[in-house]
């Protein structure tokens, strides 16, 4: 019964954890058809955020059913006319855990990726589209999965290197599909990969990292000192000891050829759902090599965001930091290292209002300073992200009716 109430739990806080951004999901969830009006990041869904290195942010966002790239000159006060990604609609995935993906590197090339919804429910298909002429116009966007079944490719994630290789991963069902044809169980999906050596040119084929992953939860990815993937996830683990199973999180890094290497179990929270939380984790790589990751989970009824540390690759795990729940509906975490201080930032719900909560480590993450409140809202609005150029920290947010903003912080942190 203890697992029962858990999942009940969980299931309330994952419906209600911010009443704003609930119903601002379940309206778009239920319109895919092209809006009125002109496209605007005032009316945006889901803006994904990126510095060049000029420190020109570029954001990539939905409308409709389009993807626009446009830019902003003076962090976020004005911004260029948007320019459409792909020129025939398409139904497209539109909460925080499956958002847009943006990237643009040293010549100026920009990379967007995002989820193609398919016909039928839960599937859908990993689209890829870049701009070689600075965001004046972008290519007729490719799909990169190349299983081409109507069945799960979705919640993507990107991360491009310092030589300029494309690395995108996301959860693919083709496994699942293949197992129950078999008359084989298969709980979840499984974890896909793949890279582009030619600034998105062609992509190499697709290979799978890893089998049983929570089917709905962002992917969060980051390059390590060797210019590798280290990806994280929501994992689906079996407890053979009662026959039950765990929707904890994962980490395996990638060797240079592309290959995965061991998986580490990196969270032990035991949370026993039946269902995808659709709530995934966070990851940052620090200048000394250390493994900062932040999570939401539920331990024993109660629901919270975490952290821990690695210093082996995952191989250990710092005993983790249960951080925020409880009666303020914490989720959605984000971490960033900027100036050798680790930041952790939240979304946080009274019965009321939406506060975006921040803290921060000035020892590696080893202990924490008070939390501080940048930002409320009682109005819908999107999941929180930190971002930084030069000696600048930022938020970044958007909230309905009050378009996207960039929140300078770096004071707020001295």
């Amino acid at each position: 019964m203890q697992w029962i109430s858990a999942l009940l739990l969980g299931l309330i806080v994952l419906t209600m954890p911010c009443m704003g951004y609930a119903q601002q999901h379940i309206h778009h969830a239920s319109n895919d058809a092209e809006v009125s009006g002109p496209a605007s990041i005032l009316t945006a869904r889901v803006p994904t955020a990126s510095f060049d290195f000029n420190g020109r942010l570029w954001l990539a966002w939905l409308h409709g059913q389009h993807i626009y790239v446009n830019y902003s000159d003076d962090l976020g006060k004005t911004f260029s006319p948007p320019v459409k990604v792909n020129p025939e609609p398409e139904k497209i995935h539109h909460n925080g855990e499956a958002r847009p993906k943006i990237a643009v590197d040293k010549a100026g090339r920009i990379f967007v990726a995002y989820t193609q919804k398919l016909p039928k429910r839960f599937t859908g298909n990993i689209r890829f589209s870049r701009s070689v002429d600075n965001g004046k116009s972008f290519s007729a966007p490719k799909t990169v999965n190349d299983n081409l079944d109507v069945i799960s490719h979705r919640f993507v994630s990107m991360a491009l290197d310092a030589e300029n290789k494309l690395h995108l991963v996301w959860l693919d069902g083709r496994d699942f599909i293949a197992a129950k044809k078999q008359g084989r169980a298969y709980n979840g999906s499984a974890l896909y990969y793949s890279v582009s050596d030619d600034h998105g040119v062609s992509f190499q084929p697709n290979s799978k990292l890893a089998d049983y992953t929570c089917q709905c939860c962002r992917i969060a990815m980051a390059l390590d000192s060797n210019q590798h993937p280290v990806i994280l996830w929501r994992h689906i683990f079996a407890n053979e000891s009662d026959n039950s199973i765990s929707r904890d999180h994962a980490l395996l890094r990638l060797n240079k050829s592309g290959k995965a290497g061991a998986l580490q179990r990196v969270s032990f929270e035991n949370w026993a759902a039946e269902t995808c939380p659709h709530h995934g984790p966070a990851l940052e790589l620090g200048e000394d090599g250390r493994y900062h990751m932040t999570w939401f989970n539920i331990h024993n009824g109660k629901p919270g965001l975490y952290y821990g540390y690695s210093d082996d690759q995952g191989k250990t795990v710092s005993s983790a930091y249960a951080f925020a729940g409880g009666s303020e509906q914490a989720q959605h975490p984000d971490l960033i290292e900027f100036n050798n201080k680790v930041y952790l930032l939240w979304k946080a719900f009274d019965g009321r209002q939406t506060s975006i909560k921040l803290m921060q480590s000035n020892n590696r993450g080893e202990s924490w300073g008070d939390v501080k409140s940048l930002a409320t809202t009682d109005k819908q609005s999107d999941y929180p992200y930190l971002l930084t150029h030069g000696e600048h920290l930022y938020l970044s947010w958007h909230v309905v009716d009050e378009g996207y903003q960039l929140l300078d912080i770096t004071e707020v942190t001295q």
